[in-house]
């Protein structure tokens, strides 16, 4: 059995010729690579070893390593798109777990209750609305007073625990003005911006389809699901799992349009009205479109979705 040394100052060495005849020698041996030399260890054949620099893998996106043609089983990977290495099973690529992974594991809001996350392109959303705070009713406002306050649709828990809970503009911003803040989001999270909702959109073909795969499938009338029919263009591709959540109106204290409309807030103001208008991107039973609507009243309720920083 050969061992080889192959560090940085040895390989300069190497003529030209003697590489490609070492590529292309099949023999029984290990490998060590290495700038100090030295044998690679008896239970591997390539052996890489170093105190300041680590051990690139093939990075490339999603549509890059679905062209790989007749990927091996066992292959491995860092995908761009989603952030984690992945290893190829001989049927599925597969993320290697291991530390927070957005599409793996969950986000932990204030009170300790966990969201399911996705990951859609570049961007890494919770897969649920937001469900924290203390319930107020319909006729009760909000107030700036360290308590996050929210809404269940006709003051049922039950409703918060399906579809999310409703927060005025304010409430949700935790009474900031700054677009992107945290909000009432978990740390390391924030509220969306009118920007963020866009890339979302754009990624899932524009808005007049993208609402069609963050929609959850089904049908309420034949208790296969929430939406009303016809429901159209669901598919819920994305893993968004968009419900239809309602809205509630603070002018006649009175909610509206559950199982009917989805919507969920921007952190971005209505720049024509700014302090009576915020933008939400809302979502229809009868279409697959995802409107980005800029004339919602900031002290009507609506839920909430966080997207990580």
């Amino acid at each position: 059995m050969k061992t080889f040394y192959i560090g940085n100052k040895i390989l300069c060495r190497f003529p030209v010729w003697i590489i490609f005849l070492m590529a292309a020698w099949h023999c029984n041996a290990q490998l060590s690579i290495s700038a100090e030399g030295g044998a690679a260890d008896p239970s591997a054949m390539v052996e890489v070893r170093s105190a300041d620099k680590g051990f690139l893998i093939p990075r490339m996106t999603t549509s890059q390593r679905d062209a790989i043609f007749s990927p091996a089983e066992g292959l491995m990977i860092y995908n761009l798109d989603k952030k984690w290495m992945e290893v190829f099973d001989g049927t599925n690529w597969n993320a290697i777990e291991g530390g927070w992974r957005c599409g793996l594991s969950q986000v932990e809001d204030v009170e300790g209750k966990l969201y399911n996350t996705v990951q859609i392109g570049t961007q890494c959303w919770m897969a649920e609305n937001l469900n924290t705070g203390t319930k107020i009713d319909s006729v009760t406002d909000p107030s700036n007073n360290a308590i996050v306050e929210k809404r269940c649709y006709n003051d049922l828990d039950a409703r918060c625990n399906i579809f999310g809970a409703l927060y005025t503009w304010n409430e949700m911003m935790d009474y900031s003005t700054t677009e992107g803040t945290r909000g009432i989001c978990p740390i390391d999270w924030h509220i969306p911006t009118h920007d963020e909702c866009t890339v979302l959109a754009e990624y899932l073909g524009g808005n007049s389809v993208a609402g069609g795969p963050m929609k959850t499938t089904g049908f309420y009338e034949f208790e296969t699901g929430y939406w009303y029919s016809p429901n159209t263009g669901a598919t819920n591709a994305s893993g968004f799992s968009a419900l239809p959540s309602g809205y509630h109106n603070d002018g006649n204290s009175t909610f509206y349009n559950l199982y009917v409309y989805g919507y969920f807030w921007s952190s971005t103001l209505y720049s024509n009205n700014p302090d009576i208008y915020a933008r939400v991107v809302r979502l229809y039973a009868g279409s697959a479109e995802m409107e980005q609507t800029a004339t919602n009243y900031r002290i009507d309720s609506h839920p909430v979705r966080c997207i990580k920083d």
